[in-house]
């Protein structure tokens, strides 16, 4: 589930290693707590987590939600 999660990370342009917080801020999203590391995710996490991802790649928004979602949750952090 982890390889399928980071993958999808890919492929919704927050899969880099400077993404970090990105990809934080979708897990963060998806799973209403604070993470701090994506070893803090638990196997029903990591299936949410992909869930959502294939669903907003099914809708053809998956580059479109991860950036969004991550822009918006950085945006409160900082303020």
């Amino acid at each position: 589930m982890k390889r399928k999660a980071f993958a999808l990370f890919g492929e919704g342009g927050v899969g880099r290693k400077e993404d970090r917080s990105a990809r934080l801020a979708v897990c963060e999203f998806v799973t209403w707590r604070t993470i701090g590391s994506t070893d803090d995710l638990t196997a029903a996490d990591f299936a949410a987590v992909v869930n959502t991802l294939e669903y907003w790649k099914s809708c053809g928004e998956i580059e479109y939600r991860c950036r969004r979602v991550a822009g918006g949750i950085q945006e409160v952090s900082t303020s």
